[in-house]
C-alpha cells in the first residue's frame, strides 16, 4: 500500500496559493500531514493511549516470559 493520496481539497488550495505568491501556513502542512488533526484532540489521544498501551503489555509479556518459564519448570 504505499503513502496515502493527498485530499483534492488540500491540494487545490495548495495550488491556488501558490498562483497568488502566498505561502500556506505552517498549521495546515502539519495537518495535510496527519489528517487526524482535523478529527481533533479525542481521535488524537485515543490512538496516543492505544499505542503506549499496545508498547506496554508488549513489554509485561516479554518481562513474564522467563516468570513462566520458571513456574513451569518447579510445578
Amino acid at each position: 500500500m504505499g503513502p496515502p493520496k493527498p485530499e483534492f481539497n488540500a491540494q487545490l488550495r495548495i495550488a491556488m496559493l501558490k498562483e497568488l505568491g502566498l505561502k500556506l501556513p505552517k498549521t495546515e502542512k502539519k495537518v495535510n500531514k496527519n489528517p487526524f488533526l482535523l478529527l481533533g484532540y479525542g481521535v488524537n489521544s485515543y490512538f496516543e493511549i492505544l499505542e503506549q498501551l499496545m508498547k506496554m503489555f508488549a513489554f509485561v509479556a516479554i518481562f513474564f516470559i522467563p516468570v513462566m518459564a520458571i513456574y513451569k519448570s518447579n510445578h
